[in-house]
């Protein structure tokens, strides 16, 4: 009984944790019209918004961020401009909010057991409810990809991701890779329309 018992327990807990863990999304949006120049040359464009919070506004991820940009989009095929005019200009924002996440786990058997020790069904059973919260970081970097001649936005995609502090840098490389993979794919997805 007692094997049932803790099995069951550690099943349920299982369940509980993979259905409310929350998951790193990619998306994004762009103008399905537009060619890519010739000339994938680009530079950074001076942040228009900025976040207003103070975890995500600091030098240290905005360094990581500038890094790692450069490096996704050299390893894509672009260059960067440096003095003369891009073609693309590219502009960014982190934001972060702190969140808590609640789990409630039931520990106990969800039936009763009759006079003679036998099973039978499910019933009022003994149980505790054990409440977990545990405060993350949730982030979101927003990346935008604006023509430099025309000026209007052709691309847009953000990266949602949950911050390890003691992995930053690991994490902020892990969104900007997944943002400019998705950027090169929906240009090529344009360009063969």
């Amino acid at each position: 009984m007692k094997r049932i018992i803790i099995s069951f327990t550690i099943s349920f807990t299982l369940i509980a944790l993979l259905s409310t863990m929350s998951l790193a999304a990619t998306k994004s949006d762009y103008d399905h019209r537009y060619k890519l120049p010739d000339a994938k040359t680009w530079n950074f464009e001076a942040r228009r918004n900025a976040a207003n919070d103070s975890l995500g506004n600091n030098s240290l991820w905005e360094r990581r961020i500038r890094r790692d940009v450069t490096e996704q989009l050299a390893a894509h095929g672009f260059t960067q401009a440096n003095g003369a005019p891009p073609s693309l200009l590219v502009s960014y924002h982190l934001g972060t909010r702190e969140r808590v996440q609640t789990q409630y786990v039931g520990t106990g058997f969800p039936g009763y057991v009759g006079r003679r020790g036998r099973w039978f069904g499910w019933g009022p059973g003994w149980s505790e409810t054990t409440v977990w919260r545990t405060p993350y970081l949730k982030s979101t970097l927003v990346m935008d990809v604006i023509d430099a001649q025309t000026k209007q936005l052709v691309w847009r995609g953000y990266d949602t991701e949950t911050i390890d502090f003691n992995k930053a840098d690991q994490t902020i490389n892990k969104a900007v890779e997944h943002l400019t993979k998705r950027f090169t794919h929906d240009l090529k997805v344009s360009e063969e329309k």
